[in-house]
């Protein structure tokens, strides 16, 4: 008998801050928070993967173990600065597909 694959999400997320953004700065605020606040071990056991983010629209996407998304989300929510200014992650959709999220974010243009 095999074993099960993990299912995965995809967050959408969004940065509001002060300064313009830098998706390598963005990568690495949002790794080092979740390294500070699980620790290496545990951090690399949620299997946090980057998928993109675009900085003209502060949108950002993030892939995980299906049972990671609580951890995930709550470790965005306490990232408070970037690029040494004030900023705030948000959490703004949970999908199990990348198609679903930039649908999503299509509707939602102007």
């Amino acid at each position: 008998m095999g074993t099960v694959k993990p299912r995965k999400r995809y967050l959408l997320f969004h940065v509001e801050a002060e300064k313009q953004l830098h998706e390598k700065n963005v990568k690495e605020a949002v790794f080092s928070g979740f390294q500070r606040l699980f620790g290496e071990v545990e951090a690399g056991r949620l299997g946090i993967r980057w998928v993109g983010f675009k900085p003209e629209e502060r949108w950002g996407i993030l892939l995980c173990s299906q049972e990671a998304v609580v951890k995930v989300r709550a470790a965005l929510a306490l990232l408070t600065s970037l690029e040494g200014g004030k900023a705030r992650f948000s959490t703004v959709r949970v999908s199990g597909t990348l198609k679903s999220l930039r649908e999503f974010l299509r509707e939602r243009k102007p």
